[in-house]
């Protein structure tokens, strides 16, 4: 009886124990699903380190590969043909349409072309150039500095693989999904205005003395260095351009902002304390006719370093820096209705006056700030910053909200946060040595020594999150996908 009592107790705690075990493993899935790891490839050991590239869908790659023939460009289709140079590879967006510039010394001539889906396409050029796609990745355009002649040549225009005349300076064009296309030309007449390949407006010489002597002094290209042209989601165009007065920000024929100084550029002692636009800061909204960019009032000496955030041509709002953040633009949401940005807000050399502003809001002070992101509603900001108040090296810590969500960290990358505030993915490392690792929240989910794509917050076809990579270990590409937990109801 003893024994078939005990027998009966120990089939009891065993059934407890199982049920409890499995209400465990049911918990803990929920809380950390499985991982999902897919190889994409083995690079052989002559892949060029920093060739690499993925498309949009995370999972299609190229990358330069040297042979004793040459250079060549593998993909999951297969390896291209050797030449002497392959540089310059690029996905178009939305699309696994690759294209890259070949370069090929023989007989004492340089030959460079274009290779656009394994098409080749000759050009004039005398080395690669650079690239222009439509937001859907159907059109595509490359621009390029004609002959052997170097920054001093005329440059030539190509639309989807098509010659598309030669200027003696082009700015980069802009695309549209419908093929719509513009883009500035400059010949003896001056500098045009071309839609769809007409030209829609003549524009204004400068006549200003610090401006006229600005552009005299202007290296080669000026175009696609100090002008910028954009399609605006309503089918407006905005252009930064030369004009009269120096340097003028226009909508179509509107114009919203005029400066005497484009950062870019080199301006006479006598001429610094002008307005001043900083060209490599202009950002548009992809869903609204909006943009911003850095501009800095006029003044003398004293104001000279007052710089603020422009929407429009107006203040975006209160905030007076003193330097911008020249690292990075400012970031600005699809709907146009969120914006962020850094930026130093005393002049201090090493000081910790560094803040980030999130729609009016400042989070700070920090030493220093790394990679501001908007999450997809431009609700929530997330990025990377040191405190002065930390012994030297400073360490990093991951930041949402102004609220810290991981530290210790001897370097990060660029944070991303969800819309719902709460769920961040990261990259840093610990040490300046050893691989990186990869995060989310509180949570270290694996290492890398290469981040080729995301972190990417993706929804799956049955609803369920997750969270993105394609990283580099050794020689091996592989996606880890990382699913997350239902929210919390």
């Amino acid at each position: 009886m003893r024994s078939t009592s005990t027998s009966t107790r120990t089939r009891r705690r065993h059934r407890l124990a199982f049920a409890t075990l499995g209400l465990c493993v049911a918990g803990c899935v929920s809380r950390e699903p499985a991982f999902e790891k897919t190889r994409l490839t083995r690079l052989p050991p002559t892949y060029k380190a920093g060739s690499i590239v993925i498309a949009d869908d995370g999972r299609t790659f190229a990358f330069v590969d040297r042979t004793p023939g040459g250079e060549r460009v593998v993909t999951p289709a297969g390896a291209g043909e050797p030449h002497t140079l392959c540089t310059r590879l690029s996905f178009a967006p939305r699309t696994q349409r690759l294209l890259y510039w070949t370069v090929d010394d023989a007989d004492g001539a340089r030959r460079v072309a274009i290779v656009a889906d394994g098409l080749a396409i000759a050009t004039d050029f005398g080395s690669a150039g650079a690239f222009a796609f439509a937001d859907d990745g159907g059109h595509w355009a490359a621009i390029g500095v004609a002959g052997a002649g170097g920054a001093g040549g005329d440059l030539t225009l190509f639309l989807d693989g098509r010659d598309g005349g030669r200027w003696r300076d082009v700015g980069v064009p802009t695309l549209r999904a419908d093929g719509r296309i513009a883009w500035l030309g400059a010949d003896d007449d001056g500098v045009r205005l071309f839609v769809d390949g007409r030209p829609v407006r003549n524009l204004a010489q400068p006549t200003t003395p610090c401006a006229r002597a600005a552009m005299e002094h202007a290296t080669h290209p000026d175009l696609p260095v100090r002008h910028a042209l954009h399609w605006l989601a309503d089918g407006s165009l905005l252009m930064l351009t030369r004009d009269a007065d120096g340097w003028g920000v226009y909508r179509d024929d509107t114009r919203l902002a005029a400066y005497a100084i484009n950062r870019a550029e080199l301006v006479a002692e006598a001429c610094k304390d002008g307005t001043v636009i900083e060209p490599a800061s202009l950002r548009i909204a992809a869903g609204a006719a909006t943009a911003v960019w850095w501009e800095r009032a006029a003044g003398d000496s004293a104001h000279e370093r007052l710089w603020r955030v422009a929407q429009d041509g107006r203040p975006l709002d209160d905030v007076i820096c003193s330097e911008p953040w020249y690292r990075q633009a400012p970031e600005i949401s699809a709907d146009g209705r969120h914006t962020a940005y850094a930026c130093r807000l005393g002049d201090a050399a090493g000081a910790a006056n560094a803040f980030v502003i999130h729609d009016g809001k400042r989070y700070g002070p920090y030493q220093e700030i790394w990679g501001v992101a908007l999450s997809s509603d431009g609700t929530h900001v997330s990025y990377g910053a040191t405190r002065a108040a930390e012994p030297t090296p400073r360490p990093w810590t991951i930041y949402v909200d102004g609220a810290a969500r991981a530290s210790g960290f001897a370097a990060t990358w660029r944070p991303r946060v969800a819309d719902d505030g709460v769920t961040v993915a990261w990259e840093a490392s610990y040490s300046e040595s050893g691989r990186g690792r990869l995060g989310i929240g509180a949570r270290r989910v694996g290492s890398f020594d290469e981040v080729l794509w995301g972190p990417e917050l993706e929804t799956a076809s049955d609803g369920r999150r997750r969270v993105a990579w394609v990283i580099r270990r050794g020689r091996t590409l592989t996606r880890l996908d990382v699913p997350l937990p239902p929210p919390q109801r």
